[in-house]
């Protein structure tokens, strides 16, 4: 028997946007993940006060199919900005973020 999803609140969606790039969200709190973790959507270690290396599932990036669905994608705007890292002392582990235009990065007008 095929397991039924829930849809995640947009307040879920924007959270598994955010995991589903591949990282972790660190120093989360039990409120905005204890929801998640139910739902069997995230994996998180238990760091009293807050909840660390926030991971996506499959089970949640199934979901966030649906959110997308049902909620759809953020409006970009009609200009798009986009965040780089840029390394400030090269050789090191230091960087800075820096803010362009989309099209700049993709070399064109932003799809």
């Amino acid at each position: 028997m095929e397991r039924v999803v829930r849809t995640p609140t947009p307040k879920q969606h924007n959270s598994l946007r955010i995991l589903a790039g591949g990282g972790a969200g660190l120093s989360w709190t039990k409120r905005d993940t204890d929801s998640l973790l139910r739902h069997g959507w995230v994996t998180a270690t238990w760091d009293k006060p807050y909840y660390q290396l926030v991971r996506i599932t499959p089970a949640g990036l199934r979901a966030l199919a649906i959110a997308v669905e049902t909620h759809g994608l953020p409006d970009l705007g009609p200009a798009p900005i986009v965040r780089r890292r840029v390394c400030t002392d090269c050789g090191s582990t230091r960087h800075r973020i820096e803010m362009i235009p989309a099209e700049q990065l993709l070399g064109g007008e932003a799809r």
